[in-house]
């Protein structure tokens, strides 16, 4: 995974879905908002502009700690457009298309629930669509997205191809039980993130209580919590804190289901 960070991004290109292009002003955004939250936090737990100073400097790596998400978050965004297209291929070949045919006609049935042309899987199938028209193989030509998306459910499929490809057979028959396998395995996937979408709210609300608390506290009682502005109650506080991200982050981590 990498941090590309430019002026522009362009949004016609074909992805690298392994890695995340920030535009500038998107970059910015996020430091700032780094920035604000942790002297807002810095001032509620230490209250000492020398430490508030030092841990600003980790906003500047905010960006990359989110890096990761932004990848899932467009992996995933690419899983749910896939299946659709698998479901315009299942179709068609259920109709009696070929699979060239099957292929080249995903554009134009997935315009109607995607109209923006800088959709991923507008894109890629036009890509596609435009190599079979230079007599390049589907194999190949599938293989190349597989290799930029990094996600099971394509990988899968563009191994099928290979395999019905080199084995030859029933190939429409063997796409279309492959198809329908896969958009199972796929709706499942999503079945489990609505089912846990609950309780990743709650651990964000979980993990803000402490702060409110400390805050309330701060606010009504200063005196009472006090101490935990000296030297040695700033250890303590610190240390509050990175238990904090630690449960955040094993809270995560529990929840995190893969099919």
């Amino acid at each position: 995974m990498k941090i590309k960070v430019n002026e522009t991004i362009n949004e016609s290109k074909l992805y690298n879905y392994c890695e995340y292009e920030f535009s500038r002003s998107e970059y910015t955004k996020y430091v700032v908002f780094a920035f604000c939250i942790i002297v807002a936090i810095g001032y509620l737990f230490f209250k000492n502009l020398y430490i508030i100073a030092v841990l600003c400097g980790f906003s500047l790596i905010y960006p990359k700690l989110i890096l990761k998400s932004k990848i899932k978050k467009q992996k995933d965004i690419l899983t749910l457009q896939f299946k659709e297209a698998l479901l315009c291929i299942s179709s068609s070949l259920s109709a009696g298309r070929s699979l060239i045919t099957a292929f080249t006609d995903v554009p134009s049935e997935l315009s109607i629930i995607y109209p923006d042309k800088n959709d991923f899987i507008i894109q890629e199938f036009e890509n596609i669509k435009r190599k079979i028209s230079l007599n390049q193989t589907i194999e190949y030509i599938f293989d190349d997205f597989a290799s930029r998306a990094d996600i099971e459910s394509v990988t899968n499929f563009s191994e099928i191809l290979k395999i019905c490809g080199h084995t030859g057979g029933n190939l429409n028959e063997v796409i279309k039980n492959t198809t329908s396998i896969i958009i199972e395995k796929i709706e499942i996937q999503n079945e489990i993130n609505v089912l846990t979408s609950e309780q990743k709210l709650s651990i964000k609300l979980l993990t803000c209580i402490p702060f409110v608390i400390i805050f309330l506290i701060s606010s009504t009682s200063s005196d009472y919590i006090a101490p935990l502005y000296s030297p040695l109650g700033n250890l303590v506080m610190f240390t509050v804190g990175l238990i904090i991200l630690f449960s955040y982050y094993i809270g995560k981590k529990v929840i995190e289901i893969e099919v």
